[in-house]
C-alpha cells in the first residue's frame, strides 16, 4: 500500500496488514503479532473494519483511512503500551460511517 497507495479506493472493506522488520514472517510469527495486538486494544479485532486500515507489527498498532488516495493516520500505539480502546474503536466506527 505505501508505494501504491493511489490504486486503493477511500472507500473499501478494511484492510488489516501484519508486517515486521523481517522479510518473512512464519505463520506464528503473525499469529503472535496478532494476539498482542489484540491484548493491546482488546475489541478491535471484532470491530467494524470498513473504510479502515490496520497496521500492525509487533512494535506498533497504527489505524488510519484513505482521503483521495493518502493515507491519514487516525491512531498509533505502542505495542508495549496499553491503549485505549474506545478511542480506537470511536475511530473505526467513524471511518466505517464515512460514504
Amino acid at each position: 500500500m505505501e508505494e501504491n497507495p493511489g490504486r486503493i479506493p477511500d472507500f473499501h472493506p478494511g484492510i488489516v496488514m501484519v508486517s515486521s522488520e523481517r522479510s518473512h514472517l512464519t505463520h506464528k510469527q503473525i499469529q503472535e503479532i496478532l494476539d498482542a495486538a489484540k491484548v493491546t486494544m482488546a475489541g478491535w479485532e471484532h470491530s467494524e473494519l470498513r473504510n479502515s486500515i490496520v497496521y500492525v507489527t509487533f512494535e506498533y498498532l497504527r489505524l488510519g483511512h484513505l482521503v483521495n488516495g493518502e493515507f491519514v493516520l487516525d491512531y498509533s500505539l505502542n505495542t508495549r503500551e496499553t491503549g485505549q480502546p474506545a478511542q480506537m474503536l470511536a475511530h473505526l466506527t467513524a471511518n466505517a460511517a464515512r460514504a
